[in-house]
């Protein structure tokens, strides 16, 4: 789970900054509490799905310490979830911060572009106001 968290964790300036190069709104504390909600709602969902799995398996609480063993099925529910599930899902986390990685290099280059763009105009116009004002005199 970790591994989940650090990957997002990483991408959200990138995501909040791309949202603010391309809509030129600054909204940061917007997106930062969409995230917030998304984990919420993400840990909520995985805990219900692990919780009915387990409880479609036959896990017994031994909430009295009792000694009561797991049956097959649990421990095998167990496993997965516990191994094989994460390790999958990091994979296609990593495939997708490869894709990733080469949209930020896209991104990054565009806006540059845009910003030498907007720079150019800016000193364009501040060449034509001093014309401007040279004519005035």
């Amino acid at each position: 789970a970790s591994c989940f968290i650090i990957c997002i964790n990483s991408m959200q300036p990138d995501v909040v900054h791309a949202y603010m190069a391309q809509t030129s709104v600054r909204n940061e504390g917007v997106m930062y509490s969409l995230f917030q909600l998304a984990f919420k709602i993400g840990f909520a969902v995985g805990i219900s799905v692990s919780s009915f799995v387990l409880g479609g398996t036959g896990f017994v609480g031994d909430t009295n310490h009792t000694g009561v063993v797991q049956n097959d099925a649990t421990k095998l529910a167990l496993q997965i979830m516990t191994f094989i599930v994460p390790g999958v899902l990091c994979a296609v986390a990593l495939v997708l911060l490869v894709f990733i990685k080469d949209y930020q290099e896209d991104f990054l280059r565009e806006e540059e572009e845009r910003k030498r763009k907007e720079l150019e105009e800016r000193e364009s116009r501040r060449r034509d106001t001093i014309a401007e004002l040279r004519r005035r005199d």
